[in-house]
């Protein structure tokens, strides 16, 4: 079975003319909710990917609707599965905007992992028309195994935190960084359209700061 993504995916918070050089502290409360509520509602995020846009030659003003549509062909794909996904993400570049990647924390059920990664590599070709690159797309597991989160909860945790913290959040703006006690800082380089966001599933209508505990 072929994928195929709309040309009219994206939306206005994808706008190229939209930049931006670092996280919000404000953006970071809202991912770091997101999280909260993949625990809260027995969906743990349990891989860490990273995709690298221009592996595949897509040009920096690209890789806001280039993650929602490889978000679109997997989520569409899951649902063909009785099956569904949810994540949470922060995109990166480098100063000029060049070397633009997506870093996702995502729950994937254990039942359509293995063919979701298979399927991943079709479905990035598709989004940048052209054939797949080796490397573009990096997977581990949260925690030491994939399990970790229902087999040693307490590693899992920990390791979420680290990779919340030292990954996701490393490109925070100062304001960030000192309000959530980061250890690590970075700058997040130029970024075009929406920087972060989580699907759907992860909302939290909840104003107030939640933590991972």
């Amino acid at each position: 079975m072929q994928y195929h993504a709309s040309k009219n995916w994206g939306g206005a918070r994808n706008f190229a003319s939209r930049s931006s050089d670092y996280l919000t502290y404000e953006q970071c409360l809202k991912v770091e909710a997101a999280v909260e509520q993949s625990i809260n509602r027995g969906v743990a995020l349990n891989r860490f990917v990273t995709i690298n846009w221009s592996l595949m030659g897509l040009p920096p003003k690209q890789g806001a609707v280039a993650t929602m549509r490889f978000f679109k062909l997997a989520t569409d794909w899951a649902k063909t599965q009785q099956q569904s996904i949810h994540w949470a993400y922060i995109r990166e570049a480098n100063a000029n905007g060049l070397n633009h990647h997506v870093h996702i924390l995502i729950h994937i059920p254990d039942i359509i992992s293995k063919k979701f990664f298979t399927l991943s590599k079709q479905w990035i070709a598709i989004t940048a028309n052209r054939k797949y690159q080796r490397r573009t797309i990096l997977t581990r597991s949260i925690g030491a195994r994939v399990e970790s989160y229902s087999q040693n909860y307490k590693s899992y945790v920990a390791n979420l935190k680290t990779v919340v913290n030292n990954y996701l959040f490393k490109g925070a703006s100062k304001e960030a960084v000192q309000g959530l006690e980061l250890k690590l800082w970075a700058r997040g380089g130029l970024i075009y359209g929406k920087r972060c966001g989580h699907s759907l599933s992860l909302s939290n209508s909840q104003k107030k700061r939640t933590k991972v505990t």
